[in-house]
């Protein structure tokens, strides 16, 4: 995504965890990636609801596997005729990187498949902001691993470009990516924020951000979402990026599904998570 973004905020010189272009680095699954009988109830479901499709291609899901039926309702919704690519934009939870934004080669090895980087323009994203690939930030990172399993049953032939933001991300940061994003990807390309919003919070807390930061979204202000912190949402760049895209593309929010993780439990908890799936077009 384009040439004339020169630098793209703090990153490390090229290191050990560097990768070659050619070179992918095998992700296994792992429990915080997978629950198969979550999973499959997901799919079920929206396969009984037979979830028509619309024509948005950029989304917002969870990426708590407790809310696996968001994730699957919202992206069975997106268009999805012969996908090829798929951008996967999350927070880099642990901070594993000394840049503010991260991508890498990588292989995840899902249980319904075999999921690629799509090596052209995963190199055309580091190139172009001037990073190096870094493994490490995805390796136990279920902002782009949990969203995998999905893409594998949706997108069968799609490949991905992984994206996450480190929690010191700046607005130019948020306003390279989604540049870029605008100018390089195509009518058939999906992409997918993964991104859980209130945490720790009890439910009626929750719900009260959770109505500023609806408040926010339906006015696509990206620099006050980018204020925001982890009582409101969890990567807050990453929400920033898709309110700018949708800004750059005249496209509105349409929420889809808005749940607290006490939804989903028989014991109500003083802490809580809440989740938004959510269409733009």
């Amino acid at each position: 995504m384009c040439v004339f973004f020169v630098g793209c905020g703090t990153q490390n010189p090229p290191s050990e965890i560097s990768q070659k272009n050619e070179l992918r680095t095998s992700i296994p699954m792992q429990s915080i990636f997978y629950e198969r009988q979550i999973f499959l109830d997901a799919m079920h479901d929206i396969n009984e609801k037979n979830i028509k499709q619309t024509q948005s291609n950029i989304a917002i899901v969870p990426h708590h596997l407790l809310a696996s039926d968001i994730i699957a309702g919202t992206l069975s919704a997106l268009k999805n005729n012969n996908v090829q690519r798929v951008y996967i934009i999350g927070p880099n939870h642990d901070d594993l990187s000394g840049s503010t934004i991260s991508s890498a080669h990588l292989s995840y090895q899902a249980p319904n498949g075999t999921v690629d980087t799509d090596t052209k323009m995963t190199n055309k994203f580091l190139d172009d902001l001037e990073l190096h690939p870094l493994t490490d930030p995805f390796i136990n990172e279920h902002s782009i691993g949990a969203i995998i399993p999905f893409v594998a049953e949706l997108y069968p032939n799609a490949h991905i470009i992984p994206i996450v933001y480190n929690s010191s991300a700046t607005l130019e940061d948020i306003e390279l990516v989604a540049h870029w994003l605008d100018k390089n990807t195509q009518k058939n390309d999906t992409i997918i924020f993964s991104i859980d919003f209130s945490h720790y919070l009890t439910q009626l807390q929750a719900n009260t951000n959770d109505q500023k930061t609806i408040q926010y979204m339906t006015q696509l202000n990206a620099a006050a979402i980018n204020e925001l912190n982890n009582a409101f949402v969890d990567s807050p760049a990453s929400l920033a990026t898709a309110l700018t895209l949708a800004k750059i593309r005249n496209l509105t929010p349409h929420i889809q599904y808005h749940k607290n993780s006490n939804d989903y439990t028989i014991k109500k908890h003083r802490e809580t998570t809440s989740y938004f799936g959510v269409l733009f077009k």
